[in-house]
C-alpha cells in the first residue's frame, strides 16, 4: 500500500545530525516506494531533496509562537491538498 507522508523539521542544514536523520528517513521512504514531503521553516540542504524528486513546503515563521495559527492553517492545507496520512 503506497502512502502519502509528511516529515517535519524545524531546519534543514547540512551540518544538523537531526537533518541528516530526516533526510534518511525521507530517502528510505521515498526508496520503499511510498510518496514523501517535508515541511520545515529553512535549510540550506533542500538540493539533497531535489534529486529524489521529494517536494518541500517551507514556511519561515513555522517555529515562532506568535505565527503559530498561521503555520497550522499552511499546515493542514498542505495536508488536505495532498491527501497526507497521518
Amino acid at each position: 500500500m503506497k502512502l502519502n507522508i509528511l516529515h517535519m523539521t524545524p531546519d534543514f542544514n547540512y551540518v544538523d545530525g537531526r537533518s541528516y536523520y530526516v533526510y534518511l528517513l525521507l530517502k528510505y521512504t521515498k526508496l520503499n516506494g511510498h510518496n514523501v514531503f517535508l515541511f520545515t521553516n529553512a535549510g540550506n540542504s533542500f538540493d539533497r531533496l531535489r534529486e529524489l524528486n521529494i517536494p518541500v513546503f517551507s514556511f519561515p515563521g513555522l517555529s515562532r509562537k506568535t505565527l503559530f495559527l498561521k503555520s497550522l492553517s499552511l499546515l493542514r492545507k498542505v495536508v488536505r491538498e495532498n491527501q497526507i496520512n497521518i
